[in-house]
Formats: structure tokens, C-alpha cells, sequence
């Protein structure tokens, strides 16, 4: 758990003269590991993961009825005032089975079982703090997982190195193939399996050459490039939670700025609260297709927490356009561990985007759609200033940020343009490191497009007044 920000994660996996781990924080994700401790030419090698973002995907192979993602009402039990199944209650344990081919094994670990193994304990350790922090959701490798570390003398099975026709095909080919070997080395598990046979519930592979990763939405399955940020992205697929993004299919709640969509706006690894609504809905259903089971877990361990309640201002007020606002409000009990953040509660029912040089999509909505990125949780964020005040400090009034994944200069904070209603939520997380709770609330107000834009015109450069003078201020 961060000093400065308990919303921080760090890592840390020491097997014999192994050590892996990781620290997340807002300006990123740093990552360390050594292979030889004791070794006198030892290097604790401390890194970023290289792999360009610009040539990193992810595609989903859905499972059900995805047409009321592309309407504007949510689908249920998302989007509504108060979570139908909040985070932090129980503590559910996904036993998880998961392969690293030799290429991985040589290039992310030391090309030995037990140092691929340690790999994929700090990879899981990595996943696992974000997690259990935003779903109090953790993955426990099945005990047999060592069988599943291949090396150069005991290679990856030849269904794992296909070739059909191109970087995604072959991808969804591998993909297919990932539950059926997993059954054959380990045991049943997956779709199928019979709940008193089952002995792992999710699985993945890693392997090199991959375009990104694709997963079953939802499902038990993916398979990715050995890549921390493309590994945690998928396993949220797999717990049910589609992309997010203004621009692409999906529920369309984002503009960017969480492990959904894209990582913008200075923050770092979180989940929106529709990613955790689809995730904690999903664990809660028996099923749609009979014996379909391995998503309820195969643990429920009662945490006894507290779940915080929030308490806003009373909605249904009215803003003028274009007009700077502020949003506040705070939970009962507040705790120093707590953190908060504002993100929106608007979906659009078609796609839109946030670059104002866009040619394929319209640049934002007027009446429907997000409005800005949420900002990464903080002990204060319970209180936020849209656009952020360094930047109305600059007479500016949208601010802009550096896409990641696409390198556009893309908008990450807009003011309302035209008549239309603002739903925006506050998250509260307790961020226990060992069970965390998160919760939510809606606020819904309206901004009349026939009044503002609110400026101050009569000063309009920097001035310094003496204390007690008169001014006059015109707007």
C-alpha cells in the first residue's frame, strides 16, 4: 500500500535467490526483478515494460447477447445509484491455471521452471493488488502449475505455434486450444467441467509475437503477450467486463483513463466502476448456459469490512454551459486509508471521440456521453474542479492529454456545450490490501445550453491589488 497515496500498490516475490516485483503509482508502473541474489555480478534489473503500446491490441471473442451495450439505457444492474452487488462483502478465490511457453520463459524469466514460475507468482501478485483493492477479487495458481512452465527441453505443445493467416488469426486459433490442453496437463476446468471435478477455473497462456491479447468476454480463457498492463486488461474480460471506450463498442462510458479504455490524464492502474459492476454481476449469477459455474469462485471468504456510505449534495440542480463547476462530496466513516475519485455515469448509444481533429467519429455528443477522464484516487479527490484549476489558471477551459496507445492529443476534460442531463458518480475505496472495499453513488444534475458561458471580463491579465482596495469586477 502507498505512503503518500493508500491507493498505491507495490509488490514483491522472493524465491530463493529470485525477487520479482512492482510499484504503481500515478506516473506509472515500475517493475523490478533479479534471477541470481547471491550472485557477485548480481543485477537487479529495474524497468518499464518495452513493449511499444502503439503495437499492443486487444479483441474479445463475446459470449452473450452483447446488443444492449450498443443501447443507451445500461444493461442491469449497471449504472445504478448504488451498486446491487458491492465490492468488499466477500473475498472470492479463483483458482488459476496459466502456461508460459520456453520464448516467455527465456525472454521475461531465466528459461528454468522455477525461475518462469517465480515470474508468473509476481505476475499474479502484480494482478492480484489491483484486484483485490477494486473487486476484493484474487487468482491462486492451481498447485500443479509448474507442469505448465515449459523450457527449451520440454517445449510448449505444437498447437502453440500455429500459423493461420495472420497475428489475430493465429491468436484466436491458440486461444481455442487453451482450455482443452489445460484439461489434458492438469486436469478439468474451464467451460465444462463438472464443479466436483473442476480444479481450476480460469487459465491463460503467455507467449511471445503476439499482436496483444484476446479473451473470452466472459469467459475462462485468454491469451496475450507476457505484458503486466495486457495480462490484468484481459482477466477483467474474462470476469465479464467489455472495453469501455467512447470510441468502440462496449458500453461507451469513457473517454479514456482506466485499464478499459486508455491510459491517460495522469492515471494509473484502476478499474471504472462499470468494469467492477460487470465483474461483482457476473460472480453473482448461477450461469446462463447450465453447468456453467467457475465464475462464482472457488472460495467465499466473509471480510466483516465496513462499506462506506456517500453522502451528496442533492441532485437535479442546474449549471450553465461552458461554465466551470465543482462536485463534492464525502463517505461516512472517512478514514485516512480512504480515497476518492469523481468519474462519469454517461453512456452514448453510438461512438464518439475525444479529438478534436477526428475525421471518422464526431467530436463528443451535446446530449449524451462522457465529458472527461476520472483522475486517479486520492485522500482529497472526494472534491473536484472541472477542468482542474491549474488549468483555468491558464484562462484555459478544456484540457488535453497524451493518448498512450494512439498518441493523439485528445481532450480529457470538456465543460458541458449544449442542453443536456450529467450523470457523474463518487468512489470510494478503503484499499486494504488483503480484502479492499469499493463503493459508489450517483449524482444527476442538468445544464441549461441557453445559459453561460460565466467569464470574468474585466481583467484580463494577471494583476496584483493592495490589500483593501476597490475593485471592480464585471462578468
Amino acid at each position: 500500500v502507498g505512503v503518500d497515496n493508500p491507493s498505491f500498490r507495490a509488490t514483491i516475490v522472493i524465491n530463493n535467490e529470485i525477487i520479482i516485483g512492482s510499484i504503481s503509482i500515478d506516473s506509472g508502473v515500475s517493475h523490478y526483478k533479479s534471477f541470481g541474489l547471491r550472485e557477485d555480478d548480481n543485477v537487479l534489473l529495474i524497468y518499464n515494460e518495452n513493449r511499444d503500446s502503439l503495437d499492443l491490441g486487444c479483441r474479445i471473442i463475446y459470449t452473450l447477447d452483447e446488443s444492449s451495450w450498443d443501447a443507451r439505457d445500461f444493461p442491469d444492474c449497471l449504472g445504478t445509484d448504488d451498486p446491487c452487488n458491492p465490492a468488499g462483502i466477500e473475498l472470492v478465490t479463483y483458482r488459476f491455471a496459466a502456461m508460459i511457453t520456453e520464448s516467455v520463459n527465456n525472454s521475461d524469466a531465466d528459461g528454468t521452471v522455477e525461475g518462469g514460475l517465480t515470474w508468473l507468482v509476481g505476475s499474479v501478485a502484480y494482478v492480484n493488488a489491483l484486484y483485490i483493492r477494486d473487486v476484493t477479487f484474487q487468482l491462486q495458481l492451481v498447485e500443479q502449475n509448474d507442469e505448465l512452465i515449459f523450457t527449451d527441453s520440454n517445449p510448449a505443445p505444437d498447437v502453440f505455434n500455429q500459423d493461420c493467416g495472420g497475428p489475430w488469426e493465429t491468436l484466436g486459433c491458440e486461444l481455442g486450444k487453451v482450455d482443452s490442453v489445460l484439461d489434458a496437463r492438469v486436469g478439468p476446468g474451464g467451460w465444462d467441467a463438472v464443479d466436483d471435478l473442476r480444479v481450476w477455473d480460469y487459465g491463460a497462456l503467455f507467449d511471445n509475437g503476439y499482436p496483444g491479447g484476446l479473451a473470452y468476454c466472459p469467459g475462462p480463457t485468454s491469451a496475450q503477450v507476457p505484458d503486466m498492463w495486457v495480462f490484468s486488461h484481459e482477466v477483467m474480460h474474462n470476469f465479464g467486463s467489455p472495453h469501455n471506450y467512447s470510441g468502440e463498442g462496449g458500453i461507451r462510458t469513457s473517454i479514456g483513463g482506466t485499464i478499459m479504455a486508455h491510459r491517460l490524464n495522469d492515471t494509473f492502474n484502476m478499474f471504472s466502476t462499470h468494469s467492477t459492476e460487470y465483474a461483482l454481476n457476473y460472480q453473482e449469477t448461477t450461469g446462463p448456459y447450465g453447468n456453467w459455474w467457475y465464475h462464482n469462485g472457488y472460495s467465499e471468504e466473509i471480510t466483516n469490512n465496513t462499506i462506506p456510505d456517500l453522502i451528496l449534495p442533492e441532485g437535479g440542480f442546474t449549471i450553465p454551459s461552458e461554465t466551470p463547476y465543482v462536485l463534492e462530496g464525502y463517505s461516512s466513516p472517512m478514514y485516512d486509508d480512504y480515497t476518492y475519485n469523481w468519474e462519469s455515469n454517461d453512456d452514448a448509444d453510438e461512438p464518439y471521440s475525444p479529438d478534436p481533429n477526428s475525421t471518422e467519429l464526431p467530436f463528443f455528443l451535446p446530449d449524451q456521453g462522457s465529458l472527461s477522464t476520472p483522475v486517479t484516487p486520492s485522500q482529497n479527490g472526494y472534491r473536484r474542479i472541472f477542468p482542474e484549476m491549474e488549468v483555468l489558471l491558464e484562462n484555459e477551459y478544456e484540457k488535453f492529454g497524451i493518448d498512450v496507445y494512439t498518441e493523439v492529443n485528445q481532450i480529457v476534460e470538456k465543460l458541458p456545450f449544449a442542453t443536456r442531463g450529467m450523470n457523474m458518480r463518487l468512489v470510494v475505496r478503503t484499499n486494504d490490501p488483503y480484502a479492499g472495499t469499493l463503493n459508489h453513488k450517483n449524482l444527476e444534475f442538468f445544464v441549461d445550453g441557453t445559459a453561460g458561458p460565466f467569464r470574468v471580463i474585466s481583467q484580463a491579465d494577471s494583476t496584483i491589488w493592495e490589500v483593501s482596495s476597490e475593485q471592480t469586477i464585471v462578468w
